[in-house]
């Protein structure tokens, strides 16, 4: 089993997300590809349920409505991270 770390952090005028996994990583050529809606990459390990490929585009989606972007570092066999930041909204 591996694990799961949700960091959050407040910036200036935005809230930092961090997800990193100790997962299987993913494969360097299918990392463009991640965020594409119905995308499933292949990276040798048996599916562990149904995905219809959609979160990750639906996230991204979502980030570039409010002005963000999502990034994404992996490496096999030790993990994957993800990184994004929102806007906090101006304090009067």
């Amino acid at each position: 089993g591996g694990s799961i770390t949700l960091d959050i952090s407040t910036r200036k005028q935005a809230v930092a997300v961090t997800v990193a996994d100790t997962g299987c990583g993913i494969p360097e050529d299918q990392i463009d590809n991640i965020f594409d809606r119905h995308f499933r990459g292949d990276h040798g390990q048996p599916s562990s349920g149904q995905s219809n490929g959609l979160g990750l585009a639906i996230v991204k989606r979502i980030l570039d409505l409010h002005g963000s972007r999502i990034t994404v570092s992996s490496t096999m066999n030790q993990g994957t991270r993800f990184e994004f930041s929102l806007p906090t909204p101006a304090v009067a």
